[in-house]
């Protein structure tokens, strides 16, 4: 008993002693700024957001006047309008048939590429696709408009999907080389001894380890394909027009319809989060594995 009275006195003189507290108050402040700094981050990626989801439900009034309103009463009059005004539904089917087959023939050139690269280590491939990646894309688009229009593609799926390539592609690349080399070489050894062909191994066997990296590239790949304008802009018109094409009519001459151009934002940038909210476990996973060595 005295030996345990004897401890409990020594911790709370070791607790009481000036230094102990000036540790406790640092840590405190550390972590009181830690918390600020992430909720000024936060707020200064979360505030255009705000200022479209609540510029799209104020009614007009209240959208250019100044001071600013905070508070208003919530209107679907901008989302009502926009589906009025234009066939939102056969541009939103737009953009999911280009950004999906766009994203969908992206990983099939780019998985096996980059598990070739992975596997066989073809390291001038991958400055390659790097150069590709890099390369401004707007200097191919004149070449490729006349080539679309003496074709006959105009307003058609095809260039589209065509020119989406030009980031789909190098984008599965890039992101799942990591991937593919961070699996040990093993495993497919091991397959082949039991009789599993090089096809059958990569099936069933590498492509289920790399779902993590294959879902963060999807996502990458698709919301840069579904947000692209410039080739839609050119190589569109009313028949395939997609969602960023359709939101540029909120924009006429010095005039801009804020509401209309908030409402059409919105529902341009909800399907890419919710996709991403769905599939955040793998998305998470996706982003870190693959690029930690």
């Amino acid at each position: 008993m005295g030996v345990l009275m004897e401890e409990t006195m020594q911790l709370q003189q070791k607790t009481q002693h000036p230094r102990f507290n000036r540790a406790r108050i640092m840590r405190k402040s550390l972590r009181s700024l830690r918390m600020l700094a992430i909720f000024l981050v936060l707020c200064f990626f979360l505030l255009p957001f705000y200022i479209m989801i609540s510029n799209a439900l104020k009614p007009n009034i209240h959208i250019n006047a100044y001071p600013p309103v905070f508070v208003f009463r919530p209107t679907l009059e901008h989302f009502v309008s926009i589906f009025e005004r234009h066939p939102f539904g056969q541009y939103f089917m737009n953009s999911l048939t280009i950004s999906g087959s766009a994203t969908a023939i992206g990983f099939i050139v780019g998985i096996p590429a980059a598990y070739a690269i992975a596997r066989f280590r073809l390291r001038q491939i991958t400055s390659i696709v790097l150069i590709c990646r890099m390369f401004p894309f707007i200097s191919v688009l004149l070449p490729w408009f006349i080539m679309t229009q003496r074709a006959g593609l105009l307003d058609s799926y095809l260039p589209v999907i065509l020119s989406h390539l030009v980031f789909t592609i190098p984008y599965a690349t890039m992101i799942m080389i990591g991937f593919f080399e961070d699996i040990p070489a093993d495993l497919e050894e091991a397959a082949w001894i039991d009789g599993c062909s090089r096809m059958g191994t990569f099936v069933k066997i590498i492509l289920p380890l790399t779902i993590p990296g294959m879902v963060a590239a999807s996502i990458i790949a698709f919301s840069y394909s579904w947000n692209n304008f410039l080739f839609a802009l050119i190589l569109t018109a009313s028949r395939v027009k997609t969602l960023p094409v359709a939101a540029y009519s909120f924009l006429e001459g010095d005039y801009v319809e804020w509401g209309g151009l908030s409402a059409a934002a919105t529902l341009i940038t909800l399907p890419i989060i919710l996709f991403a909210l769905i599939v955040q476990r793998y998305l998470v996973r996706g982003l870190t594995t693959g690029g930690v060595k």
